[in-house]
């Protein structure tokens, strides 16, 4: 296995390892609906990120053939696994900021009327 294979593979267990992130799906769900009704901007080159990476990930088609080549064929899945992982923790960090920030005005707003 070559060191650049070891390091997506290291990166891709560490990520999978990363229980936070499977705590943060609710956030997930309250962020999707935020920017579905248009009050939640999601930073442009993350959004196609992500897009393209579940795209990728669904799709059949792989740059490294897995039938071929066992689990060096699973390295690129497990590459664009990772960099979406992390372009969504990012997004939920951002949601999380802004959603503190939409609370904060809306205790406000009771507390003055």
């Amino acid at each position: 296995m070559t060191n650049r294979t070891s390091k997506i593979l290291d990166a891709a267990q560490k990520t999978a390892k990363d229980y936070s992130f499977f705590e943060k799906i609710p956030i997930l769900f309250r962020l999707i609906k935020q920017w579905k009704n248009g009050n939640f901007k999601l930073n442009a080159s993350n959004k196609w990120m992500i897009i393209l990476g579940l795209i990728y990930i669904i799709s059949p088609i792989d740059l490294i053939p897995g039938d071929l080549l066992n689990i060096v064929g699973l390295t690129d899945d497990l590459a664009v696994i990772a960099i979406v992982f992390s372009r969504l923790n990012k997004e939920i960090e951002n949601f999380l900021r802004w959603e503190n920030t939409q609370n904060n005005t809306i205790d406000t707003e009771v507390i003055i009327t």
